[in-house]
Formats: structure tokens, C-alpha cells, sequence
């Protein structure tokens, strides 16, 4: 046993310390049960042999252990020590547990106004009826709950134990979490010098068919006689497992060119909320509307008749302290796949373009987009976000190339003006948070591209960069946002006259 004495002197106190002698541990012994708990629980209790005794690293041990045992259907386990004696500064022990009785969740029951399957709510938060107790997905509900967008949950759950079931009760109302999210641009047509005005509008709808299932609309019109329109939906948890289709359809008709056609389907497993691995399969299409204009061609144009089946993986992971204006987190998304191409003969075109190309290739593609948010001093956030993709093929033509460029890519730009079959974009952002779903911002774009499908359609390669401001305002009828971005390519000076600016909506109900 340790002494402290303290003697006093005029102005000046002084304190001893006597170390009493060293004790160690000579033997912790247990039975089998408690030895494969500590072992599951990942605990080498053998460590502690011969070590000096330390009440904080016995005590992890046994909370660890603990632990396991909570949260694996035993939630009033005991772990104590038992049969302690002292023999010459060594200590010996026995480990002895108490189990108790297997907890299983009986029933899960949800209060409040929120309709949702209840599959959703058992996958999401990891109780299922039926499944062991669970300490550590009971402490982390409140949590893992405030990251769903549809989910209010206005009083912490409980739990109810007795001899016969467990329930667990959650209180949950519907939050509005849809949202109708529009932009206006407006920029010079680079041929006519005319004021072009083009639309960005996306429809995102959460559990609105009370099966926990997203599903995105998204119409485009981004430049004069070209639309864009996609659609996209995803039922997570079917069959009361971590397993989600997903399926996604897009139509993109350029001028009176070509027309392309793109569907996906796709299984999740989620593996952490809303964060997920995939496998798809996509086929994309692509035929042209016209053939007048390649008349009398000697070689390929710059648009052809093809089709791909893919073959791919993809990942995404996001943490996010709050999804409309994050101060703090990460976000990544990346896929890759691999495919077969054929080119198709158009019977309107000349047959001897076809001569040197080869109408059945491997292709394959890629795409990552990242970012995460810093918040540097209270209210001031600093975003980078980095795009890339690439495609990668031995004949590649403009209608296969990454279309860039506009407020979701590279701002400062005519949306999707730029033809690149690799590019990378970084965007920096510098925000000023004035409210909760308002901020101030200032931005700067760099990206790198090159273009080397056959008869490409502006230059090879370029570094072209943007920057500008903007601002969100926060309101009761939704966020309303203006930013305006002055762009620089292929080493042209800036002009004020190319300025883009930017009108949005984003309603949330």
C-alpha cells in the first residue's frame, strides 16, 4: 500500500511518497467457458503474467470481454474475480462468468407517423426479430437513425425486458426528405452570339412508396436542340437482407446527330448504413439520327453506330456530418468495368469506312468521385472535391467520349462542351456558412483532359481552369443558389462576356 505524508514549514509544504512493495500477477486461471470468451473476444489474458497488477489493464480486459458477451444475446453477463490470495508479492486469481440468460429480440415496434417497411428499419439498424441482443447497435440507433433523410426520431428507443420477450421500441416521424432541385443557365451561343438558356431539373424522391427505396429524376437541356433526360431507382434490403437492386436508365439526344441509350442494373450489398459494393451489368447504345452530312466519306466520321455490354464493381462510402451543407466529412464513389464493343454498320453510310476498323473490341472504363469538407475555424469550410474518369479503347469515337464542362463539372464553362475520353477535376471551395443550409462561397476549378477518339471534336489535350462566387440562402420554401464562374481554355484570355451564371432551387418536402 502507498503513503503520502505531508509535513509543513513556514511557506512551504512538503510532500513524501512510500512506494509499498510490487505485486504481480502470478496466475489468472479460468474454466473453458470464460477461456473462449476471452478468446472471441479477442483477449490474450496470458499477457498479463508475471506483469505488474494494473486495476486499468485487468479492467479492459474484463470490459472487453464483456463487451463481446453484450453484444452477442447476453446483455446481463457478469465477469468478476474470484479466489484472490497473495503469496510474497504475487497474486493469484480465478476469472469466473455468469452468462446469464440468451436474450433474442422478440419484437421490434415502431411509434410515430413514419410508414416504412419494417425490414428497412431491422437491415438498417442491425435488430432483427428473432437475432441476439445487441448492446453496441442499441447505443448506436440514435446516431446511424439521423443519418436516414426520411427518419425523425423524436424520443431515444427503449428497451423492455422480461421473462418471456424483448421488445425494442423505436419513435420515429416522417421527415421531409424529397427534394425538386432546378437550374437556370445562361450563357452566349458560341456560333450565333445569341443568349442561350438552358435547365438542369432533378426530382429526388425518398420512401415515397413507403419502401425505404430512392428513386431520381433528372431532365437536362444543355445546349440548343440537345436534352438529357435519366432516371434512376434503388430498393434497399429485399428479402430482410443487406441485398438492393438498383437500375438506371438515360437518353441523351444530341442535335440531330446521334441519340444514346444507356441501361444498368445492379445489386448492392450494404455494408454500413448507406454506404455499399455493387455489381452491374450496362448496356449502351448508340445510333445516329442522320446520316446526310458523312455522304461521300472516305473514312470514319466522327460519330458511329455502336453498342457495349459491360461487366463491373463499384463502391461508395460517405460520412457526412450533415448532407444538404456538410462542414466536416468524406465522400467516395468509383466504379470500373469491362466490356465487349461492336461497331455496327449503318447501311446509309459508305462500306469502305468500315474497311480499317476493328467492329469488335474489349473496352474498358472507369470513374472516381471524391471530396471531403474541413471546417477550419467555426463557420468557415473548406471543400475539395476531385472527378476523373477515363475509357480506354483502341478505336474510340466523339460519341463515346466523357461530355464536360457546366456547373456539375467544370463551372465557367458551356455545359458539356468538351469531349475528353480521360479527364481529372479538382474543385476548391472556400465557404462561409451564414445559416444552416446557407453559405457564402468562392471557387476555383483546374482540370487536365485529352480527347484521343478518332475524329475528335476540339483539341487533344488542355488544362483549362475557372473560378468564381456564389451564394446559397436557406429558406422556408427551399434553398435558393446563384454563382457565377469566369473559364480560361487552350491559353485564351478571360472575358467577362463568356460569364456563366447559375440559378437554383432545391426544395425539400
Amino acid at each position: 500500500m502507498h503513503e503520502i505524508s505531508r509535513i509543513e514549514k513556514t511557506d512551504t509544504i512538503v510532500f513524501s511518497l512510500y512506494l509499498s512493495e510490487v505485486y504481480r500477477w502470478s496466475t489468472i486461471e479460468m474454466d473453458e467457458e470464460a477461456a473462449g470468451v476471452f478468446r472471441k473476444a479477442d483477449v490474450d489474458v496470458d499477457r498479463l503474467m508475471r506483469k505488474p497488477v494494473s486495476s486499468a489493464r485487468i479492467g479492459r480486459s474484463l470490459n472487453k470481454s464483456l463487451a463481446y458477451l453484450e453484444n452477442n444475446g447476453f446483455p446481463f453477463a457478469k465477469l468478476y474475480l474470484d479466489d484472490v490470495s497473495i503469496e510474497g508479492g504475487y497474486i493469484n486469481c480465478q476469472i469466473k462468468i455468469e452468462k446469464g440468460p440468451l436474450v433474442k429480440i422478440d419484437s421490434l415496434i415502431v411509434q410515430g407517423d413514419l410508414q416504412v417497411r419494417e425490414a428497412y428499419i431491422a437491415n438498417y439498424l442491425g435488430l432483427k426479430e428473432g437475432g441476439l441482443y445487441n448492446e453496441r447497435s442499441i447505443r448506436k440507433a440514435s446516431a446511424e437513425l439521423s443519418e436516414v433523410a426520411f427518419i425523425n426520431e423524436f424520443r431515444p428507443l427503449d428497451v423492455r425486458f422480461n421473462k418471456s420477450e424483448t421488445k425494442v421500441t423505436l419513435y420515429l416521424n416522417r421527415n421531409r426528405a424529397s427534394r425538386f432541385d432546378g437550374i437556370i443557365g445562361f450563357l452566349p451561343d458560341d456560333k450565333t452570339g445569341k443568349l442561350l438558356i438552358t435547365g438542369d431539373v432533378a426530382l429526388h424522391l425518398e420512401n415515397a412508396l413507403k419502401q425505404g427505396e430512392i428513386i431520381d429524376l433528372n431532365w437536362r437541356k444543355l445546349q440548343s436542340n440537345t436534352q438529357d433526360l435519366e432516371a434512376k431507382a434503388v430498393l434497399p434490403y429485399v428479402f430482410n437482407s443487406p441485398l438492393g437492386p438498383d437500375a438506371r436508365i438515360k437518353i441523351y439526344r444530341r442535335d440531330t446527330l446521334f441519340t444514346d441509350v444507356f441501361g444498368q442494373f445492379g445489386l448492392r450489398y450494404v455494408f454500413q448504413r448507406n454506404n455499399y459494393l455493387r455489381a452491374f451489368i450496362d448496356r449502351q447504345t448508340t445510333n445516329l439520327i442522320t446520316t446526310k452530312q458523312y455522304e461521300g466519306l472516305s473514312q470514319a466520321p466522327p460519330y458511329l453506330d455502336r453498342n457495349v455490354l459491360s461487366y463491373g464493381l463499384g463502391v461508395k462510402y460517405m460520412k457526412l456530418d450533415y448532407l444538404l451543407n456538410p462542414a466536416k466529412g468524406v465522400e467516395f464513389e468509383g466504379e470500373a468495368g469491362v466490356g465487349n464493343k461492336n461497331i455496327e454498320i449503318n447501311q446509309n453510310l459508305p462500306p469502305s469506312i468500315y474497311d480499317n476498323l476493328d467492329l469488335n473490341s474489349v473496352q474498358f472504363k472507369s470513374n472516381v468521385n471524391m471530396a471531403y469538407y474541413v471546417s477550419i475555424v467555426p463557420r468557415l469550410v473548406w471543400h475539395q472535391r476531385c472527378l476523373a474518369a477515363s475509357i480506354m479503347n483502341g478505336q474510340l469515337f466523339n460519341n463515346e467520349a466523357y461530355r464536360i464542362g457546366g456547373f456539375r463539372t467544370m463551372r465557367g464553362f458551356n455545359e458539356e462542351s468538351i469531349f475528353a475520353t480521360t479527364y481529372a477535376i479538382g474543385r476548391s471551395e472556400l465557404r462561409y456558412q451564414i445559416e444552416k443550409n446557407g453559405f457564402l462561397f468562392v471557387h476555383f476549378d483546374q482540370a487536365w483532359y485529352e480527347n484521343t477518339s478518332f475524329n475528335k471534336l476540339g483539341v487533344r489535350r488542355d488544362t483549362p481552369y475557372a473560378f468564381g462566387a456564389g451564394i446559397s440562402i436557406g429558406t422556408k420554401a427551399g434553398v435558393f443558389s446563384f454563382s457565377s464562374a469566369l473559364g480560361s481554355q487552350q491559353g485564351n484570355p478571360i472575358l467577362i462576356r463568356t460569364a456563366k451564371f447559375h440559378f437554383g432551387f432545391l426544395s425539400v418536402f
